[in-house]
C-alpha cells in the first residue's frame, strides 16, 4: 500500500512572521493585503471559489469583487 504524505507549508505574513496554514471557505471572513477602494471596508466575506482557484467575495462599502489566493489572508491571524 502506497501512503502519501501531506506537507503544510506555514503561510507567510507581509512582516515575514509565520501564520497557521489557512484554508479558504465559503462564509468566512478574511482581511484583504490592499483596499478595492479608498472607502471600502479592509474585509470581504468569502462566496464561493471559482473554477481557476479565485474567489468571489463581498466587500462592505465596495460590492462583489474577484480575488486571488495573494489578495487576502486569515482575519484571525
Amino acid at each position: 500500500m502506497n501512503k502519501s504524505i501531506l506537507q503544510v507549508t506555514p503561510a507567510l505574513e507581509l512582516d515575514g512572521s509565520t501564520t497557521v496554514p489557512f484554508t479558504p471557505r465559503s462564509s468566512t471572513w478574511v482581511k484583504l493585503r490592499e483596499l478595492p477602494s479608498d472607502y471600502s471596508f479592509d474585509e470581504a466575506l468569502l462566496l464561493c471559489e471559482e473554477s481557476d482557484g479565485g474567489w468571489v467575495a463581498w466587500v462592505p462599502s465596495f460590492g462583489e469583487i474577484k480575488l486571488t489566493r495573494a489578495d487576502f489572508y486569515n482575519l484571525a491571524a
